[in-house]
This record gives structure tokens, sequence and C-alpha cells, in this order.
């Protein structure tokens, strides 16, 4: 319809308001990647394909395309420390889901950049072990050319099930917990139960409401 290029055009604009505050340092960074792709959009809506229905959608999809390709490219970096001090190294921080994505990278940077003790609890002990030892492979690496908070770090991999409530108790009372305090709780494990799934028999309730709210 005639409103679907309007339409498109106002999500593209809001796209870009929303995200200005991202796009510009990257903008700053990757200037003349930005700078191609803007000309190569801008040529071929308007010189390429000037008279072929549906260009509009080229356009949308470049410039959202090179936001996201950006994001992926140019991550944000963790802020620094505090003067540079080191003044978390040695804080004990808490995360769930560990061994992969958000959680994996979380503690990646907490141990290595930061020199902080992470306690990686993770629903596989396999998969947990396997994200903790590439963690300590990257520590030891930073250990022994820096100084700084860099390689101070440590990791220990733990089991615990979300959704089973002794899990959750005997993870707490492990000796690496027990002892010392926790400085960062981070609950970042998550669960997607699969359409028409039973409710835990064990407890009688939704396993997904057991993981990510009761047992956080």
């Amino acid at each position: 319809s005639s409103m679907a290029p309007v339409l498109l055009t106002i999500y593209t604009i809001g796209l870009l308001l929303f995200r200005i505050a991202e796009i510009i340092p990257l903008y700053a960074h990757h200037s003349r990647e930005c700078t191609s792709a803007f000309l190569g959009t801008f040529v071929l809506h308007y010189f390429i394909f000037p008279s072929r229905r549906g260009t509009y959608l080229l356009h949308i999809a470049s410039i959202i395309t090179l936001v996201y390709t950006l994001d992926y490219a140019h991550p944000k970096p963790l802020p620094v420390a505090a003067n540079g001090d080191g003044q978390y190294i040695g804080q004990t921080v808490v995360i769930t889901g560990a061994n992969a994505g958000v959680g994996y990278e979380t503690s990646r940077q907490l141990a290595v950049d930061y020199g902080m003790d992470v306690i990686m609890g993770c629903r596989s002990m396999s998969k947990c072990n396997n994200a903790a030892a590439s963690i300590d492979a990257e520590i030891q690496q930073s250990s022994s050319y820096s100084s700084s908070s860099s390689g101070s770090g440590s990791v220990t991999p733990l089991l615990i099930d979300l959704a089973d409530f002794h899990s959750v108790q005997k993870f707490a009372n492990n000796e690496a917990l027990s002892n010392r305090r926790v400085d960062v709780l981070l609950n970042n494990a998550g669960y997607a139960p699969n359409a028409n799934e039973p409710v835990n028999e064990k407890y009688g309730l939704d396993p997904s409401f057991t993981s990510m709210h009761l047992s956080h």
C-alpha cells in the first residue's frame, strides 16, 4: 500500500534516533565503513534502481544491517575500574547460566580483565567445565605478560539446576560459596519451555517460573 514506504521510513528514523548515542561513537571508530555504506545505499536507491518498486526496502535494510553489523564488529567495552586501582580484584561474583552467551562473556571479562573470582553456575557440568577451562587459559595467558588486574582472577565451575530446589540449595551450601562473601550476584540463566510442556512433577510448578523467579 501507499502507506508502507512511509511507515517503514518512520520505523527507520525511530531506530536511528533510539540508537543515536551508539551510532555516533560507532561512526567515530568506523567512519570509512559507515560512509561507504551510506553512499552505497544512496547510489543503489537513486541511480541503479531508481524506478523499481520496493527500493525503499533496500534502503531501510541497508541501514538496519549497518547498525547491527557495527554492533557485532565493535561491541561496547566494560568500563575501566576507577583510577585503575584494581578495586575489583578478589571480589566474588556468582553468575548463573555462565557457560554460554551473556553469562560466559561476562564471566570471561570479569575474571580476565577485572581480576574477580567468578563462580560459574551451570546446568550442564561438562559444558561448565569446558567454559571455565577456556577462561582459565586466558587468565593464565594474561598473567604471563601483565602486572595489572588482568590475569589475577579465577573461575570456579559449579553445578546448579534452577528447576530443582535441592540443586539450588546444594549450590548455595557448596564450600566455594559458604566460606566467602558474595559481592555480586548475576541472575542471568533463563529457561524457555517447549510448547505444552507439563509442570514440574516434583513441585507442581511451571519449570520456567521455577527457574527464572523462585530459584533466583
